[in-house]
């Protein structure tokens, strides 16, 4: 027998698109989480299953976005000059079609999903209203998308603020966490970078320094898993939803025995 435990979907562009593997691997093992809290693309992914939606569905949507040709197509709309890059309209109707359930009360199992009050300046969970306006909010990196408005208040991408909210999570002896964490430490070697690039850089050194504040200490009751595709440039391949699949599935099966360790009941 195994304890309910909280799954912790982290953020990191399109490496996000592991948290699928992920979730793939669990439920193949018989581990479904009986709550998930999830920032960026993770909180979009974690939606996704809270609503109902089989984990084969979730992946096949995901697979349908192959190409750079389809990624432009049917996610990319550009916005008005000082708004942002990214108007964000048609990756909000994909959205919307991936997702069985409209509002927190109706999903099958709960989800918390984290954003950042431009305003207050301060990372917030939201777990109630609509949940298309919370992932929206939450994707929402700075200065590629524009800020979302919700209830009076301005919000942008959780993960400028806590990109793996391993803290947030109800760490007890009878709630232990498992954690996919995202973000990037390493050394680019970048050639006359352009303001795309310089922008996502920095907002990823951002989030390297802004986790080592949210990180378990020595909490034994957290299983941190790193997937190998963490490399600054797969931040963009939303294509290749393949190898980031893999790469979730791989790191469940790497850490396995930790797992089941810290979620069998004596």
């Amino acid at each position: 027998m195994y304890k309910d435990f909280t799954l912790v979907l982290g953020g990191g562009g399109a490496r996000g698109i592991a948290n699928i593997g992920v979730l793939k691997e669990l439920k193949k093992r018989g581990l479904t989480p009986n709550k998930i809290i999830g920032v960026s693309m993770g909180a979009l992914v974690g939606a996704s299953f809270c609503s109902g939606k089989e984990i084969k569905e979730i992946e096949k949507e995901a697979l349908r976005l192959n190409t750079k040709f389809k990624v432009i197509k049917h996610l990319f709309d550009i916005a008005k000059p000082g708004e942002a890059f990214i108007k964000g309209d048609k990756i909000k109707k994909f959205i919307s079609r991936t997702i069985n359930q409209t509002t927190f009360k109706n999903l099958k199992i709960p989800l918390e999903i984290l954003t950042t009050n431009l305003e207050k300046g301060n990372g917030e969970i939201i777990k109630n209203g609509k949940i298309i306006d919370a992932i929206m909010a939450s994707i929402s990196v700075p200065g590629i998308f524009p800020p979302v408005k919700i209830n009076g208040s301005y919000y942008v991408d959780g993960g400028v603020t806590n990109p793996t909210p391993v803290d947030i999570a109800p760490t007890t002896i009878d709630q232990p966490t498992i954690a996919v964490d995202l973000t990037i430490q390493e050394t680019v070697k970048l050639n006359k970078p352009g303001i795309i690039t310089t922008m996502m850089r920095s907002y990823e050194i951002i989030r390297a320094n802004s986790i080592l504040n949210h990180l378990p200490n020595n909490n034994k009751n957290v299983i941190l898993l790193k997937p190998r595709a963490r490399k600054f440039i797969d931040s963009f391949k939303f294509y290749d939803v393949e190898k980031f699949i893999k790469a979730g599935e791989m790191i469940v099966k790497d850490n396995w025995r930790e797992i089941e360790k810290l979620i069998t009941k004596n």
